[in-house]
């Protein structure tokens, strides 16, 4: 239970420091540090072994599928320079989040799968 509650925690860190990290550096006010993108891949490895459960992860993985297609959209392009920039550096600071997240849901899947027969 105790894991779960750090898997909650760690899914609303990872999503809160995706979007204002995106909103400050589209704004400009911050440069791209991989440290913080580390935390973001972090955050989403605890994420993805702690909170989805087995009942979840078909949805859980369909849900990562589609948000990483949506940052790789080119919808930055369509709302100008400003707008454009902080929703493609959210974007990719939640693809740093998510992306790690799906790969540790999709692996115990793949071993649920393998070893149940």
């Amino acid at each position: 239970m105790a894991a779960e509650k750090y898997g909650e925690w760690a899914f609303l860190a990872g999503v809160l420091l995706a979007l204002v990290l995106g909103l400050l550096q589209g704004l400009g006010v911050v440069a791209e540090y991989a440290v913080l993108s580390l935390l973001l891949m972090v955050l989403g490895l605890v994420v993805g072994s702690t909170t989805v459960t087995s009942k979840e992860t078909d949805s859980f993985l369909i849900a990562s599928a589609a948000l990483l297609l949506v940052g790789a959209a080119g919808l930055s392009d369509v709302l100008g320079a400003t707008v454009g920039k902080i929703l493609e550096d959210a974007l990719a600071n939640l693809r740093a989040f998510v992306a790690p997240a799906a790969l540790v849901v999709a692996l115990k899947a793949i071993y649920r799968l393998a070893s149940t027969k």
